[in-house]
Protein backbone atom coordinates (compact mmCIF):
# COMPACT_ATOMS: atom_id res chain seq x y z
CA UNK A 1 0.00 0.00 0.00
CA UNK A 2 2.43 2.73 0.95
CA UNK A 3 4.50 1.54 -2.34
CA UNK A 4 1.69 2.36 -4.53
CA UNK A 5 1.13 5.81 -2.63
CA UNK A 6 4.60 7.00 -3.08
CA UNK A 7 4.82 5.58 -6.96
CA UNK A 8 0.97 6.80 -7.84
CA UNK A 9 -0.35 8.92 -4.72
CA UNK A 10 -3.34 8.75 -2.84
CA UNK A 11 -6.62 7.04 -4.23
CA UNK A 12 -9.10 8.82 -5.26
CA UNK A 13 -12.36 6.59 -4.99
CA UNK A 14 -14.53 9.38 -6.29
CA UNK A 15 -13.19 8.46 -9.78
CA UNK A 16 -14.43 4.67 -9.41
CA UNK A 17 -17.71 5.57 -9.99
CA UNK A 18 -16.88 6.92 -13.32
CA UNK A 19 -15.35 3.48 -14.47
CA UNK A 20 -16.11 2.31 -17.30
CA UNK A 21 -17.98 -1.18 -17.98
CA UNK A 22 -17.16 -1.50 -21.94
CA UNK A 23 -13.60 -1.86 -21.79
CA UNK A 24 -12.50 -4.25 -18.26
CA UNK A 25 -8.94 -3.49 -18.64
CA UNK A 26 -8.47 -1.30 -15.24
CA UNK A 27 -9.96 -4.32 -13.25
CA UNK A 28 -8.05 -7.76 -12.81
CA UNK A 29 -9.07 -11.00 -11.74
CA UNK A 30 -6.36 -13.31 -10.03
CA UNK A 31 -4.55 -14.82 -13.26
CA UNK A 32 -3.89 -11.16 -13.76
CA UNK A 33 -6.03 -10.63 -17.30
CA UNK A 34 -8.86 -8.11 -17.80
CA UNK A 35 -11.93 -8.70 -15.35
CA UNK A 36 -14.84 -10.26 -17.61
CA UNK A 37 -18.20 -9.68 -16.21
CA UNK A 38 -19.81 -12.19 -18.99
CA UNK A 39 -23.15 -11.02 -19.57
CA UNK A 40 -24.31 -10.20 -15.42
CA UNK A 41 -27.33 -9.40 -15.08
CA UNK A 42 -26.41 -6.48 -12.09
CA UNK A 43 -24.22 -4.92 -15.03
CA UNK A 44 -26.25 -5.55 -18.21
CA UNK A 45 -26.85 -2.58 -20.67
CA UNK A 46 -24.85 -0.18 -18.08
CA UNK A 47 -21.86 1.77 -18.97
CA UNK A 48 -20.16 3.06 -15.63
CA UNK A 49 -19.54 1.02 -12.38
CA UNK A 50 -21.26 3.45 -10.59
CA UNK A 51 -24.32 2.13 -12.29
CA UNK A 52 -24.10 -0.86 -10.69
CA UNK A 53 -23.35 -0.28 -7.45
CA UNK A 54 -22.56 1.75 -4.05
CA UNK A 55 -19.97 1.14 -1.71
CA UNK A 56 -19.97 3.15 1.83
CA UNK A 57 -17.21 2.38 4.58
CA UNK A 58 -18.69 1.32 7.81
CA UNK A 59 -15.53 1.29 9.49
CA UNK A 60 -11.46 1.01 9.15
CA UNK A 61 -11.08 -2.18 7.17
CA UNK A 62 -15.19 -2.75 6.14
CA UNK A 63 -16.73 -1.55 3.18
CA UNK A 64 -20.31 -2.36 2.46
CA UNK A 65 -20.87 -2.85 -1.07
CA UNK A 66 -24.90 -2.54 -2.45
CA UNK A 67 -26.02 -3.47 -5.78
CA UNK A 68 -28.54 -0.72 -7.84
CA UNK A 69 -30.55 -4.15 -8.64
CA UNK A 70 -32.83 -6.26 -6.90
CA UNK A 71 -30.44 -8.87 -6.26
CA UNK A 72 -32.68 -10.59 -3.74
CA UNK A 73 -34.76 -12.60 -6.61
CA UNK A 74 -31.61 -13.73 -8.57
CA UNK A 75 -30.10 -16.94 -8.38
CA UNK A 76 -27.41 -18.21 -6.00
CA UNK A 77 -24.97 -18.13 -8.65
CA UNK A 78 -25.51 -14.49 -10.00
CA UNK A 79 -25.21 -13.42 -6.22
CA UNK A 80 -21.92 -15.23 -5.91
CA UNK A 81 -21.20 -13.47 -9.39
CA UNK A 82 -21.60 -10.02 -7.70
CA UNK A 83 -19.69 -10.90 -4.54
CA UNK A 84 -17.19 -12.00 -6.12
CA UNK A 85 -16.94 -9.01 -8.60
CA UNK A 86 -16.47 -7.07 -5.24
CA UNK A 87 -13.58 -8.86 -4.04
CA UNK A 88 -12.25 -8.10 -7.45
CA UNK A 89 -12.39 -4.12 -6.31
CA UNK A 90 -10.94 -4.66 -3.27
CA UNK A 91 -8.14 -6.72 -5.00
CA UNK A 92 -7.36 -4.14 -7.30
CA UNK A 93 -8.08 -0.96 -4.90
CA UNK A 94 -7.63 -2.08 -1.59
CA UNK A 95 -7.76 1.37 -0.58
CA UNK A 96 -11.55 1.23 -0.55
CA UNK A 97 -11.32 -0.35 2.73
CA UNK A 98 -9.92 2.97 4.15
CA UNK A 99 -11.21 6.45 5.22
CA UNK A 100 -13.50 7.81 2.38
CA UNK A 101 -12.29 11.15 1.02
CA UNK A 102 -14.80 13.97 1.92
CA UNK A 103 -16.38 15.25 -1.43
CA UNK A 104 -15.43 18.85 -1.90
CA UNK A 105 -11.52 17.58 -0.85
CA UNK A 106 -8.36 17.82 -3.43
CA UNK A 107 -5.55 15.64 -3.05
CA UNK A 108 -1.87 17.76 -3.09
CA UNK A 109 1.01 15.93 -4.76
CA UNK A 110 4.38 17.21 -4.96
CA UNK A 111 7.90 16.46 -3.92
CA UNK A 112 7.48 17.85 -1.04
CA UNK A 113 4.97 16.53 1.70
CA UNK A 114 2.08 19.05 2.56
CA UNK A 115 1.71 17.66 6.11
CA UNK A 116 -1.54 19.05 8.40
CA UNK A 117 -2.47 21.07 5.00
CA UNK A 118 -5.76 20.32 3.51
CA UNK A 119 -7.62 22.04 0.45
CA UNK A 120 -11.35 21.72 0.32
CA UNK A 121 -13.46 23.08 -2.90
CA UNK A 122 -16.91 24.68 -1.62
CA UNK A 123 -19.81 22.80 -2.63
CA UNK A 124 -20.09 25.08 -5.87
CA UNK A 125 -17.09 24.04 -6.69
CA UNK A 126 -16.09 28.12 -6.90
CA UNK A 127 -13.78 28.27 -3.98
CA UNK A 128 -10.90 26.83 -2.49
CA UNK A 129 -10.73 26.88 1.35
CA UNK A 130 -6.84 26.21 2.67
CA UNK A 131 -6.67 24.43 6.21
CA UNK A 132 -3.33 24.47 8.05
CA UNK A 133 -4.08 21.92 11.26
CA UNK A 134 -7.63 22.20 11.41
CA UNK A 135 -7.67 25.75 11.15
CA UNK A 136 -8.89 28.08 8.12
CA UNK A 137 -6.25 30.14 6.51
CA UNK A 138 -8.03 31.48 3.40
CA UNK A 139 -10.56 31.24 0.68
CA UNK A 140 -9.84 32.10 -2.87
CA UNK A 141 -12.06 32.00 -6.20
CA UNK A 142 -10.98 29.07 -8.75
CA UNK A 143 -12.16 27.86 -11.89
CA UNK A 144 -10.08 25.11 -13.03
CA UNK A 145 -7.49 22.58 -11.71
CA UNK A 146 -4.52 25.04 -12.79
CA UNK A 147 -6.39 27.46 -11.08
CA UNK A 148 -6.59 25.47 -7.88
CA UNK A 149 -2.23 25.25 -8.34
CA UNK A 150 -2.01 28.86 -8.33
CA UNK A 151 -3.93 29.56 -5.31
CA UNK A 152 -2.20 27.02 -3.27
CA UNK A 153 1.20 28.29 -4.59
CA UNK A 154 -0.08 31.65 -3.01
CA UNK A 155 -0.88 30.60 0.00
CA UNK A 156 1.75 28.10 1.21
CA UNK A 157 4.69 29.93 -1.29
CA UNK A 158 5.95 26.86 -2.67
CA UNK A 159 4.32 24.46 -5.35
CA UNK A 160 1.26 22.79 -4.85
CA UNK A 161 0.11 20.29 -7.71
CA UNK A 162 -3.76 18.57 -6.99
CA UNK A 163 -4.94 15.76 -8.79
CA UNK A 164 -8.07 16.35 -10.94
CA UNK A 165 -11.43 16.67 -8.82
CA UNK A 166 -14.62 15.67 -10.21
CA UNK A 167 -16.41 19.39 -10.08
CA UNK A 168 -13.47 21.03 -12.20
CA UNK A 169 -12.40 18.22 -14.88
CA UNK A 170 -14.09 16.10 -16.61
CA UNK A 171 -10.70 13.44 -16.87
CA UNK A 172 -11.18 10.09 -15.23
CA UNK A 173 -8.40 10.27 -12.64
CA UNK A 174 -8.26 7.15 -10.22
CA UNK A 175 -4.67 8.14 -9.05
CA UNK A 176 -2.83 11.37 -8.09
CA UNK A 177 0.45 11.30 -8.21
CA UNK A 178 3.56 11.52 -10.47
CA UNK A 179 2.65 8.53 -12.42
CA UNK A 180 -0.78 7.64 -14.17
CA UNK A 181 -0.34 3.86 -14.01
CA UNK A 182 0.94 1.28 -11.26
CA UNK A 183 3.82 -0.59 -12.11
CA UNK A 184 2.94 -3.89 -13.28
CA UNK A 185 2.71 -6.86 -10.56
CA UNK A 186 4.99 -8.95 -12.81
CA UNK A 187 7.69 -6.14 -12.94
CA UNK A 188 7.49 -6.19 -9.28
CA UNK A 189 8.22 -9.45 -8.38
CA UNK A 190 10.20 -10.15 -11.20
CA UNK A 191 12.34 -7.72 -9.06
CA UNK A 192 11.95 -8.30 -5.76
CA UNK A 193 12.57 -11.79 -6.45
CA UNK A 194 15.92 -11.75 -8.64
CA UNK A 195 17.14 -9.67 -5.50
CA UNK A 196 15.89 -12.38 -2.76
CA UNK A 197 17.51 -15.06 -5.55
CA UNK A 198 20.72 -12.97 -5.71
CA UNK A 199 21.08 -12.98 -1.36
CA UNK A 200 20.09 -16.30 -0.96
CA UNK A 201 22.64 -17.57 -3.43
CA UNK A 202 25.53 -15.72 -1.51
CA UNK A 203 24.37 -16.77 1.66
CA UNK A 204 24.11 -20.09 0.56
CA UNK A 205 27.42 -19.90 -0.46
CA UNK A 206 28.89 -18.34 2.75
CA UNK A 207 26.64 -21.28 4.82
CA UNK A 208 28.74 -24.26 2.69
CA UNK A 209 32.06 -22.71 3.38
CA UNK A 210 31.10 -22.62 7.08
CA UNK A 211 34.34 -24.47 8.66
CA UNK A 212 32.88 -27.54 10.99
CA UNK A 213 30.22 -27.73 8.45
CA UNK A 214 31.02 -31.51 6.74
CA UNK A 215 30.11 -33.28 9.38
CA UNK A 216 26.20 -32.57 8.42
CA UNK A 217 27.03 -31.72 5.01
CA UNK A 218 27.95 -34.91 4.03
CA UNK A 219 24.80 -36.32 4.31
CA UNK A 220 22.34 -33.90 3.53
CA UNK A 221 24.35 -34.02 -0.17
CA UNK A 222 23.09 -37.09 -0.71
CA UNK A 223 19.44 -35.42 -0.36
CA UNK A 224 17.20 -32.91 -2.68
CA UNK A 225 15.19 -30.17 -1.58
CA UNK A 226 12.34 -32.23 -3.76
CA UNK A 227 13.37 -35.50 -1.68
CA UNK A 228 12.65 -33.60 1.62
CA UNK A 229 9.35 -32.14 0.41
CA UNK A 230 7.98 -35.51 -0.12
CA UNK A 231 8.53 -37.26 3.16
CA UNK A 232 5.18 -38.48 4.67
CA UNK A 233 4.21 -38.56 8.36
CA UNK A 234 6.05 -35.93 9.16
CA UNK A 235 5.30 -32.35 11.14
CA UNK A 236 6.07 -29.08 9.44
CA UNK A 237 8.91 -28.60 11.92
CA UNK A 238 10.86 -31.40 10.57
CA UNK A 239 10.99 -30.59 7.53
CA UNK A 240 11.79 -27.06 8.15
CA UNK A 241 14.51 -28.47 9.88
CA UNK A 242 15.51 -30.38 7.50
CA UNK A 243 15.98 -27.32 5.04
CA UNK A 244 17.45 -25.67 7.60
CA UNK A 245 20.29 -28.06 7.89
CA UNK A 246 20.96 -28.54 4.55
CA UNK A 247 21.43 -24.78 3.89
CA UNK A 248 23.26 -24.85 6.72
CA UNK A 249 20.85 -21.86 8.51
CA UNK A 250 19.77 -23.23 11.39
CA UNK A 251 19.14 -20.97 14.05
CA UNK A 252 22.15 -21.35 16.82
CA UNK A 253 21.29 -18.56 19.22
CA UNK A 254 21.07 -19.54 22.78
CA UNK A 255 18.07 -17.49 24.39
CA UNK A 256 18.73 -17.94 27.63
CA UNK A 257 22.17 -17.13 27.98
CA UNK A 258 22.60 -14.51 25.22
CA UNK A 259 25.20 -15.92 23.12
CA UNK A 260 26.09 -18.77 21.04
CA UNK A 261 26.95 -21.47 23.83
CA UNK A 262 25.06 -24.73 23.68
CA UNK A 263 21.98 -24.84 25.36
CA UNK A 264 22.62 -28.43 27.22
CA UNK A 265 23.30 -27.12 30.51
CA UNK A 266 25.68 -30.49 31.38
CA UNK A 267 27.62 -30.13 27.74
CA UNK A 268 31.05 -28.91 28.63
CA UNK A 269 31.61 -26.95 25.38
CA UNK A 270 31.84 -23.54 26.34
CA UNK A 271 32.17 -21.85 22.94
CA UNK A 272 30.23 -21.50 20.12
CA UNK A 273 28.02 -24.64 19.22
CA UNK A 274 27.94 -24.76 15.57
CA UNK A 275 24.77 -27.67 14.19
CA UNK A 276 27.55 -30.41 14.35
CA UNK A 277 27.66 -29.76 17.61
CA UNK A 278 23.96 -29.31 18.49
CA UNK A 279 23.27 -32.31 16.36
CA UNK A 280 25.73 -34.55 16.49
CA UNK A 281 28.93 -34.41 19.06
CA UNK A 282 26.78 -32.67 21.58
CA UNK A 283 26.47 -35.74 24.97
CA UNK A 284 22.13 -34.94 24.38
CA UNK A 285 22.78 -35.67 20.93
CA UNK A 286 24.71 -38.92 21.18
CA UNK A 287 22.33 -39.85 23.75
CA UNK A 288 19.50 -39.63 21.66
CA UNK A 289 21.49 -41.12 18.53
CA UNK A 290 22.36 -44.41 20.50
CA UNK A 291 19.00 -44.71 21.44
CA UNK A 292 18.22 -45.48 17.68
CA UNK A 293 21.09 -47.03 16.49
CA UNK A 294 20.89 -49.34 19.99
CA UNK A 295 17.82 -50.51 18.56
CA UNK A 296 18.72 -50.98 15.18
CA UNK A 297 22.29 -52.99 16.07
CA UNK A 298 19.73 -55.62 17.76
CA UNK A 299 19.04 -56.44 13.99
CA UNK A 300 23.09 -57.27 13.59
CA UNK A 301 26.25 -54.99 12.83
CA UNK A 302 26.78 -52.84 10.31
CA UNK A 303 30.20 -50.23 9.41
CA UNK A 304 30.14 -46.88 11.28
CA UNK A 305 32.86 -45.54 9.59
CA UNK A 306 30.95 -43.07 8.26
CA UNK A 307 27.34 -43.39 9.91
CA UNK A 308 27.34 -39.34 10.11
CA UNK A 309 26.40 -39.59 6.23
CA UNK A 310 24.12 -42.08 6.50
CA UNK A 311 22.47 -40.40 9.67
CA UNK A 312 22.22 -36.76 7.74
CA UNK A 313 21.43 -38.32 4.51
CA UNK A 314 18.57 -40.06 5.80
CA UNK A 315 19.47 -43.43 4.72
CA UNK A 316 20.55 -45.96 7.11
CA UNK A 317 22.53 -48.73 5.66
CA UNK A 318 21.01 -51.91 4.64
CA UNK A 319 19.51 -54.05 7.22
CA UNK A 320 22.00 -55.67 9.00
CA UNK A 321 22.77 -59.32 8.61
CA UNK A 322 20.47 -62.06 10.18
CA UNK A 323 17.42 -59.29 10.46
CA UNK A 324 15.33 -61.57 8.63
CA UNK A 325 15.88 -64.40 11.09
CA UNK A 326 15.36 -61.99 13.96
CA UNK A 327 11.71 -60.67 12.46
CA UNK A 328 11.00 -64.37 12.06
CA UNK A 329 12.03 -65.58 15.32
CA UNK A 330 9.77 -62.96 17.06
CA UNK A 331 7.06 -63.69 15.33
CA UNK A 332 7.26 -67.25 15.66
CA UNK A 333 9.22 -68.49 18.65
CA UNK A 334 9.21 -72.04 17.96
CA UNK A 335 10.57 -71.95 14.50
CA UNK A 336 14.40 -71.94 13.90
Amino acid sequence: MRADVAASGRFDHRWLAHATLKDMSWLRDRQGKAYSLNGADFARNLNYLGETMTWTTLQSGMVLFSPTRDMASQSMAKRRHFGSFCLALLYNFPSLVYRPLEPGSVIAYSTKVHQFHDWLLTGDGKSLRHFDTGMECGVQPVASMAACDIAALTASKSPVYFGAHPALTRVVHMWAGRRRWRPQRRKLKQIITRRRRAVGTRLLDERVATTDFHVISEGTTLITWSDIRRIRASFPTNAQTLYRLKSNSFPLWNWAKQDLSCTVPECANAGSALASHIFWTCSSARRHWEFLLDRWRWLGNFQEAELNVWVFGLDLPAIPPYAWDVIKQSMDPGSN
